[in-house]
């Protein structure tokens, strides 16, 4: 169960519409974030633009909801520069004029980060930070949320190759990533590397379809 002081386990992203052979099931689209999956919106063309407002949407419904602290917002933001997380930016992005060694420097960080809290907290009778709340009854430490937007704008071979790693190990770690792929842009070599350790959205005629599942097609402020 839930305890005071813990970010939602769960973030909604919209109406998840369910079709059978004879009946329609419609109810919440819920993505299990906190101790989850990472989450990819996949899109192309004029659909980035809806995937970039779920995006949105979701990151500041992950920090909205978290107790203050609990959640702590690394962005990447090759093309608008923090423009696609207003707010939420941290300013040296804006500035910076080698955006490569910013997300290198930014992967970097995350990983040294993993391994102190695999050397720090982590053990053969409690191998993740959720089984250290089960026993303690709270995280030892905040989360982290890697939010990505237009992914593989200012990405290198070293930079993926440091992605794949952090979503592969991240959740275990309290390191959860959000992000937007450009699939016009995007190797299929890549995104199914990625894809592997991720909840994969993606927008097509005018809908979020998720595993086979469609989400209802809604404003951006109903989400």
């Amino acid at each position: 169960p839930r305890r005071e002081g813990d970010p939602p386990a769960c973030h909604r992203v919209g109406k998840l519409r369910i079709n059978g052979h004879f009946n329609q099931l419609e109810t919440l689209a819920l993505l299990p974030i906190i101790d989850g999956q990472n989450v990819i919106f996949k899109a192309s063309g004029a659909a980035k633009d809806e995937a970039l407002q779920a995006f949105q949407s979701l990151i500041l419904r992950l920090v909205a909801a978290s107790p203050v602290g609990r959640v702590l917002l690394v962005t990447i933001d090759p093309q608008g520069r923090g423009d696609n997380v207003v707010g939420l930016v941290d300013i040296n992005q804006k500035e910076t004029t080698e955006m490569t060694a910013y997300i290198e420097a930014n992967l970097d960080n995350l990983l040294r980060h993993l391994s102190s809290v695999e050397e720090t907290y982590l053990s053969y009778t409690c191998p993740t930070l959720a089984d250290i709340r089960s026993h303690r009854g709270i995280y030892p430490i905040p989360h982290r949320i890697l939010a990505i937007a237009n992914f593989p704008h200012g990405f290198s071979t070293t930079a993926i190759q440091k992605l794949a790693v952090i979503m592969k190990q991240g959740a275990k770690c309290g390191v959860h990533t959000v992000m937007v792929a450009d699939t016009d842009l995007a190797t299929e070599a890549d995104l199914e590397r990625l894809d592997n350790s991720a909840n994969v959205i993606s927008y097509q005629q005018g809908r979020f379809v998720y595993q086979n599942m469609e989400y209802s097609e809604e404003s951006p402020q109903d989400f």
